[in-house]
Order: structure tokens, then sequence, then C-alpha cells
């Protein structure tokens, strides 16, 4: 556990003799920082927990001198931020290929 003013970092997993690592790590940033972050980026509100904390949950995998920051797709899943995530993707996506309001193309392309 590492706390700062802003923040709260949790991490639960292994770094192994081999220096790998497999971490589950989750920030948790402080009520003012979160209503500040979410006022410009409405979608991330699903990811604020009770006490109107933003809750950033994240993998640490590779090794200790290569890490690789992942999003924990699972814990955010569970968060209810699941839906947003697809809509996004889907409206990106559509984007990217030129096909302007995207959810029907990004659902065709994902299947969801």
């Amino acid at each position: 556990t590492m706390k700062s003013p802003l923040f709260l970092l949790e991490s639960k997993g292994t770094i192994g003799f081999d220096q790998s690592l497999n971490l589950k790590t989750t920030f948790r940033f402080t009520p003012t920082l979160s209503l500040a972050i979410v006022a410009k980026v409405a979608e991330l509100n699903k990811l604020l927990d009770n006490e109107n904390r933003l809750v950033i949950p994240l993998q640490l995998l590779g090794t200790a001198s290569a890490p690789l920051v992942v999003p924990n797709i699972e814990e955010i899943m569970k968060l209810g931020a699941g839906k947003v995530l697809q809509e996004k993707a889907a409206d990106l996506l559509g984007k990217a290929f030129g096909k302007g309001k995207s959810s029907k193309s990004g659902k065709k392309l994902f299947g969801f």
C-alpha cells in the first residue's frame, strides 16, 4: 500500500524471484480530485465508489525491469463501467473507420 495526498495505491499479487510481476493494483483518488476528473470525463462516474473516490483497477504484468500496466477489465466490468466502455469503443471504432455515429458498426465488428 502506498498513500499520497491525492491517492491510495493498493496492490496484491506476486513478484517472482525471476522479477516477474503479477499484481492486481487499485488506485483510489481523493474525492476532490475524483470529482474534478469525472467533471471532465463524465463516463468515469461509473468508477466512483460510495465515498466519491475514483477507483482505477489495473494489472501490473511483465518484469520489474519491463513492467506492463494494463486495465483490469474484469474489475472494471464489476464496477459497472463495462457498458460505457463498449459504447465508447464502438463509437471510436466507427469514427476511425469513417462510419460517423458508429454504435452499429462497432457492434457488428465485435459482436456486442
